[in-house]
């Protein structure tokens, strides 16, 4: 079988020739466009012709080879008990949180199985984490110690390109809208990956890498187009 690269590039290419380029009415459409992304998006969206039947043998290989993003998810999630008491901590230490608070939270902690947390529960926990480490960016805070703590940096360099993120965001869930869910969410799981090892190349200097480095609002644009049926 190819490796996942490969498989994501060929489908890649073929999902671009099902793909026609939206064409604006009026100005005031270009307009829109031009200053919401998420109308774009909506846009393209509707002009994605219906996959073939030949190539679903190719998509069903892209959706048995992505169970290694799942895996790298498990193995991260391994160590969010340690994370959540490294969050308790830190309140602590600032002031926000009672010595009786401090320890009812940290019992609750420890008595939690997070090894038992259902695939639903370790990506919405995922989701709210990187929706965190986003908004302090946002408001040009010290987004380094969260996204540390976090341990998302492990993951590493493991998502191709955007193009990899626009297939399973809008391309194949029009193009294949059965398993419209599941390419949804590892849409989402994927932006996560790819744009938190952007972050890392900027951890040094602690400026916003929204800021810093271009491109990446194209990527967070996919995660939130991908975060709702459209």
């Amino acid at each position: 079988m190819k490796a996942l690269a490969q498989i994501q590039k060929d489908l890649s290419d073929k999902l671009d020739g099902l793909c026609t380029r939206p064409t604006a009415k009026t100005q005031q459409e270009v307009d829109l466009w031009q200053s919401d992304k998420q109308e774009y998006l909506k846009e393209k969206s509707k002009n994605v012709a219906p996959l073939p039947a030949e190539w679903k043998q190719d998509v069903k290989e892209l959706l048995e080879k992505s169970q290694m993003y799942y895996d790298l998810l498990d193995t991260w999630y391994d160590q969010f008990g340690d994370f959540k008491m490294m969050q308790l901590m830190r309140q602590k230490k600032k002031g926000k949180l009672s010595e009786e608070e401090y320890k009812n939270l940290t019992h609750k902690i420890k008595e939690h199985d997070y090894g038992a947390d259902s695939r639903k529960q370790k990506i919405e926990n995922l989701y709210e984490i990187f929706e965190e480490i986003v908004q302090i960016m946002q408001n040009n805070s010290d987004w380094v110690e969260l996204y540390r703590d976090s341990n998302l940096f492990w993951i590493g360099d493991v998502v191709r390109d955007i193009s990899v993120i626009d297939m399973f965001a809008w391309q194949l869930p029009n193009a294949d809208p059965e398993f419209e869910m599941v390419y949804r969410e590892l849409a989402s799981i994927l932006a996560i990956f790819l744009l938190v090892a952007r972050f890392g190349k900027r951890e040094d200097d602690n400026r916003n890498p929204f800021e810093a480095v271009g491109g990446l609002d194209n990527i967070l644009e996919l995660y939130i187009f991908s975060r709702h049926k459209h």
